[in-house]
């Protein structure tokens, strides 16, 4: 149980810190280029990454982490535009945004491509990982334009939902790709600590 609790505040923390470089570095570059996109979504959604990758590793178990960090990172970095929790489209955009990934998985799961992260093979799929995540940004889209439709102009549906997409694919390369830059840094530490 105590690693059941540390698992859901790592992957809680996780989305909150890349919501907060999202927010604090990203979002104001991109309010003075696209303004009109910026209010309902972000070119580089970091915490699509985190969304994937810790449902590659917990499956199921990541999307209540998930749907609390979302909802944290609503409130620690855009208060004002954070409704009362029990707003039905608020708590419908955090359940969307975080069983996207799980539907995704499970998608190619019935398809006989299994590409959660399993202590036997231990082999990260980066590749297949990335299409994963695309699936899961593609429905994540659909399904906040569909959430939000009361407050979206239609004429900009499309763009709103192409925004959301690439925003989360873009989002997920860039986390993978750090992440792969990091751990390659610690297994080149660990070989120059054994010399």
């Amino acid at each position: 149980m105590p690693n059941s609790f540390f698992n859901f505040l790592v992957i809680a923390l996780a989305f909150v810190a890349a919501y907060g470089i999202v927010a604090m570095i990203f979002t104001p570059i991109q309010t003075i280029l696209l303004p009109e996109i910026t209010a309902y979504a972000s070119l580089m959604f970091l915490p699509h990454g985190v969304r994937i990758l810790s449902t590659m590793y917990f499956g199921w178990k990541a999307v209540l982490p998930l749907t609390v960090g979302s909802w944290a990172s609503g409130l620690i970095f855009t208060p004002d535009r954070v409704p009362y929790l029990p707003d039905f489209l608020v708590l419908a955009s955090l359940f969307v945004g975080a069983t996207c990934p799980f539907v995704s998985f499970e998608f190619f799961k019935l398809f006989g491509k299994n590409y959660y992260f399993t202590p036997r093979s231990q082999a990260t799929h980066w590749k297949q990982l990335i299409v994963v995540g695309l699936l899961a940004s593609v429905l994540n889209s659909l399904g906040q334009v569909v959430v939000h439709s009361d407050y979206i102009d239609p004429s900009a549906f499309i763009r709103v939902a192409a925004t959301y997409a690439v925003g989360d694919t873009i989002g997920l390369i860039v986390m993978m790709l750090l992440l792969m830059l990091f751990f390659r840094w610690v297994r080149i530490a660990q070989k120059a600590s054994q010399i």
